[in-house]
């Protein structure tokens, strides 16, 4: 058996590792986010791609007319990137915030049972600590 402070000693390094793998989740969360948010942002650049090589092909018929739609797609596309953009943001910050509610209501719950698990411990090991000296004094 452990000595209780190996025990307590033992703890304290779980905990740290904890502390750190939290540390590491929440940047692993992050970019997660970063890679979902450039996916779109490629997707939508990837559909104006499509649109400036199609009327590339169809230059030659009407080329002033062309232009002034070229630039006219241009101009819809961006207000429609922009719009896409802030709504994606307003989205993921909401589902980011319930999610993260959530998880710190858990870690809220995990954290006060691990501080009674704590204040059990103590009182074990003080009671460990009183029937060894219990013991120690009926063997004298």
């Amino acid at each position: 058996m452990k000595a209780l402070s190996e025990q307590f000693a033992e703890l304290a390094v779980r905990t740290r590792k904890l502390e750190d793998e939290i540390a590491a989740v929440k940047q692993e969360t992050r970019e997660k986010l970063d890679a979902r948010r450039a996916a779109i942002h490629a997707k939508v650049e990837a559909g104006l791609n499509d649109i400036n090589a199609a009327t590339q092909k169809i230059q030659g018929e009407a080329s002033s007319d062309l232009t002034a739609l070229r630039s006219k797609i241009s101009s819809d596309v961006a207000h429609v990137k922009q719009r896409v953009s802030a709504e994606v943001t307003k989205l993921d910050a909401a589902r980011a915030a319930r999610r993260a509610d959530s998880y710190e209501s858990d870690a809220e719950l995990s954290i006060q049972y691990a501080l009674y698990a704590i204040d059990q411990a103590e009182a074990a090991a003080l009671d460990a600590i009183a029937a060894r000296a219990e013991a120690d004094g009926f063997t004298r």
